[in-house]
Formats: structure tokens, sequence, C-alpha cells
């Protein structure tokens, strides 16, 4: 029996923040601005994998709140 693992589909808000190298609290302003998705699973908010990656990738838009949050 094989069994398939594929990468996940969507990670914690900490995860996501560690692997962007930012805050939770940027990424919880990345979400509010509508740049970030956030997925609700319960109690849990979880980001998609897709959208971390392509944060990362410069595809999505980075809002000034990070040059902001920075520059104090």
């Amino acid at each position: 029996m094989h069994l398939e693992t594929s990468p996940p589909l969507t990670c914690t808000i900490a995860v996501a923040a560690k692997s962007l190298g930012i805050s939770r609290r940027q990424i919880y302003r990345l979400i509010q601005r509508g740049t970030l998705r956030k997925v609700k699973a319960g109690r849990r908010s979880l980001v998609p994998e897709a959208d971390v990656r392509a944060f990362a990738r410069g595809v999505l838009d980075a809002p000034q709140i990070l040059e902001s949050e920075t520059a104090s």
C-alpha cells in the first residue's frame, strides 16, 4: 500500500509569520488588508500556503504596513 504525502494546503498564522520572516501582527494586518486570505477551521485561523508562497515571491503586493513597522 502506497500512501501519498502532499504538502499542507494551509499553515497557522505563526508558521506563516516565521516563513516570511515577519511578525504575527504583520500577518494579521496583511489579512485585514486583503493581501493574504484567512481560513477558519473551528477556532483556528489558517493561511493558504499558496498565499504565503505568492507573497514571498512578490506576486502579492506588500502594503505599506511592513515598511512603516520597520521604520519605527
